[in-house]
């Protein structure tokens, strides 16, 4: 292909783009009407294909949100965010990570955050889904170990494990629907934060974490060893008792299938 034909199959693909987009384009003068087909008719074939693979693509993405808004506010919901997020990925996996941003920033979404919640738990559900896979330890590979280098352990995890921190009951709203179940109101609460991970059996499981556990992954995300982690968990509970709880998270850890190394 010489430099000017492709040249022009660029600016002909452009139009195109910009028509599927809705913005000014001159791509109706190079379509041929055809049959009992017009031009107008036959663009139109194409965006709509265009825009319902989007909506597809949400819906198969958002079940469980979907249930929630209703058809009528998921149409408004998803008109919305395509027409503000044209497509810049080359597969839809990621087309709608930005969503749970959208429903907390436009309105009449933002005026309810749990909608935005749901969104990203469910994202985090996806994300954890399609983490690649990787072997984990048993819990011996631990206790195995001398104790003088238990200070220095530092804990790597499953690439599935995901944290989800809401203010709302979120998680019971989604697990309630999931199971075809009316969920209570929405509930404002203090910060809850969950755990989440895709299993052996290539099953995402999640579960509630309480502000110990949640402090020692963060300190060995960030790269702190048994020790560093033990003093931190020092500032809020009796230091006697901080080994025996910190083994014991680690310990239910490992019998989750989360840790890859150590």
């Amino acid at each position: 292909m010489d430099n000017k034909t492709h040249s022009e199959l660029k600016i002909i693909q452009n139009d195109f783009m910009d028509c599927l987009l809705g913005k000014a384009n001159q791509f109706e003068q190079r379509v041929e009407a055809g049959g009992s087909i017009d031009v107008a008719t036959r663009i139109n074939i194409y965006t709509n294909a265009f825009s319902a693979r989007f909506i597809e693509t949400i819906e198969t993405d958002h079940p469980i949100l979907g249930s929630y808004l209703g058809d009528e506010l998921f149409d408004k919901m998803t008109s919305g965010y395509i027409s503000a997020h044209p497509s810049h990925f080359t597969s839809l996996r990621q087309y709608a990570d930005a969503l749970p941003e959208f429903l907390a920033n436009n309105s009449p979404f933002s005026a309810h955050p749990i909608i935005s919640e749901l969104a990203q738990f469910e994202r985090l559900l996806l994300t954890s889904f399609d983490a690649k896979d990787n072997d984990t330890l048993n819990f011996s590979a631990l206790t195995e170990l001398a104790p003088e280098k238990w200070p220095e352990v530092q804990c790597h995890f499953h690439p599935s494990l995901q944290i989800f921190n809401c203010e709302w009951n979120s998680v019971e709203t989604w697990r309630a629907l999931k199971q075809d179940k009316t969920p209570e109101p929405a509930r404002q609460q203090k910060g809850v934060s969950w755990l989440l991970w895709r299993n052996a059996d290539r099953l995402t499981q999640f579960r509630s974490i309480d502000k110990t556990e949640l402090a020692m992954l963060q300190g060995f995300l960030h790269g702190d060893d048994f020790s560093q982690v033990c003093e931190t968990l020092a500032e809020t509970m009796t230091e006697d008792l901080v080994p025996s709880k910190a083994v014991e998270v680690l310990k239910l850890w490992f019998e989750s299938q989360l840790i890859i190394s150590i």
